[in-house]
């Protein structure tokens, strides 16, 4: 807990310094299911409603939500703190929804809160989240989503056992559902549940955990020496494993912006174009690191270069940018350089914008909402949601093309060979885009298996037992 700023950290790592709703989401979790077993212990009761009053002191009560009321990816920038400036930035929620174990840790809670303490505020709270759910996180056949953001982690066509697949988030459904049924059992008990609304919570839990079963791209036997099954389904065999990538292109998704500080893409060079004037800065420095630190207490910094090999430019290995925009461009691919740009904070928006060459006001510096901002890595972090046209940033005929794509959320993507696969929430480290395996280097979805996501698929079908005992019919 951070004191006295409020809020979780990620990690107590000084790198991770991250207010992600997750972690307190768990602890929410945890702290108000202890009140509810342990009503005669109040310090649990007292933890749940602390971190509650936490997570709702986001603009004016309404919390660290997105404007469809699903549970947002978190408190954006790193080392924020929500009650004072010093030494760190103010919190702001990131408003972008986040993954589905987001939404249904915060429906337990409050169900659990309600049971406890009879306070409609916690019934009310978690009522209008349900109904966020069935109208906004599910596919048009009514099946959960999730949010399909690390299938790239992976090689070639090859799987290995230590290298997550990316069966994080189909784990992730598995523990919404889970928390879905505590949700229904809690106010089944108690009759508060429309009948209406229990119909709408079976429907969404038989059809996603029909779809994991019916879906499934795996089957057995399995052959050894093909251990992520490349080679086709087999068609004489009635008993399915769980392809950690069913559902894929169902719903587009958009990509949770990183709290970090800056975005990094490294094999990137920033050139000027003619003159100087917009360079603030260059020396010799020894490391990254500090030629980071050199532009993050120059308040004019917009983005930094460094120079990893001496034998490009000798006796210089750092440059800083200036948020003038005029002469330097970041459309060259090098080996021996890595570029490091300023995320951009305040209420800058590129709503009613798009087009425009004027500088949109941040608390320090600029940013834009032309297309040129992807050559100059200053987009204003919602330049992909309003100026974007079309389907999430593909690599479709921009294979080895040295320009940067915009991510909805902030963020930049890539299609060149050095791209970081991890493309999870990491669109700060120069993540490839989502489709640059298949365009690029023509690497179709391996069908790795994720013992998590058997778990998952476990726990759709428990929820789906759980709500047949809940609902009277039983069916």
């Amino acid at each position: 807990w951070d004191e006295p700023c409020g809020g979780f950290w990620w990690s107590s790592c000084d790198t991770q310094l991250f207010k992600d709703s997750i972690t307190n989401m768990e602890m929410l979790h945890l702290a108000s299911k202890l009140s509810y077993m342990f009503p005669n212990e109040p310090y649990y009761l007292h933890g749940a409603q602390r971190i509650w009053d936490w997570f709702f002191s986001f603009d004016n009560g309404y919390g660290l939500m997105s404007d469809k009321y699903l549970v947002s990816t978190g408190a954006v920038p790193e080392r924020c703190c929500n009650f004072t400036s010093k030494p760190y930035s103010k919190c702001h929620n990131s408003k972008i929804s986040g993954t589905s174990y987001n939404q249904g840790l915060l429906l337990s809670s409050s169900a659990y809160l309600y049971r406890r303490t009879g306070k409609q505020n916690y019934l009310e709270v978690g009522l209008r989240a349900l109904e966020a759910i069935l109208t906004n996180y599910t596919t048009k056949e009514g099946i959960l989503i999730d949010e399909p953001r690390s299938y790239q982690t992976y090689e070639n066509d090859l799987c290995w056992a230590g290298i997550d697949p990316g069966g994080d988030w189909y784990s992730f459904q598995g523990i919404f559902m889970l928390h879905l049924s505590y949700y229904t059992e809690l106010l089944a008990e108690k009759g508060i549940l429309p009948e209406k609304t229990l119909s709408r919570i079976n429907d969404l839990i038989k059809k996603t955990s029909d779809a994991a079963w019916m879906r499934s791209a795996v089957w057995p036997p399995f052959n050894m020496t093909d251990v992520c099954n490349t080679n086709g389904l087999s068609s004489n065999s009635s008993y399915p494993k769980f392809h950690w990538w069913w559902g894929q292109n169902v719903t587009q998704q958009i990509i949770p912006p990183d709290p970090r500080q800056y975005f990094h893409k490294i094999q990137l060079r920033c050139f000027t174009v003619s003159g100087n004037d917009t360079q603030l800065w260059e020396g010799m420095l020894g490391s990254e690191i500090k030629c980071k630190q050199e532009c993050q207490k120059n308040f004019n910094c917009s983005k930094y270069l460094y120079q990893t090999d001496q034998a490009t430019v000798p006796g210089t290995d750092c440059w800083i940018w200036s948020y003038n925009r005029s002469n330097h461009v970041c459309t060259l691919g090098d080996a021996d350089f890595n570029v490091g740009i300023k995320r951009p904070i305040g209420e800058a928006t590129c709503s009613s914008q798009c087009g425009s060459k004027e500088p949109q006001k941040l608390i320090h510096g600029v940013c834009y909402c032309d297309s040129d901002c992807v050559k100059h890595l200053d987009c204003c972090l919602d330049y992909a949601d309003f100026c974007v046209k079309g389907p999430p940033p593909t690599c479709k005929g921009l294979c080895n093309v040295v320009e940067a794509r915009a991510i909805a959320g902030g963020g930049y993507c890539w299609c060149t060979s050095e791209c970081n696969p991890w493309y999870t929430d990491n669109n700060s480290d120069g993540s490839c885009c989502p489709d640059y395996h298949e365009q690029c280097e023509k690497i179709s979805m391996p069908t790795c298996l994720d013992a998590r996501t058997q778990g998952s698929a476990l726990n759709l079908f428990l929820a789906h037992l759980k709500l047949e005992s809940i609902t009277k019919n039983g069916k």
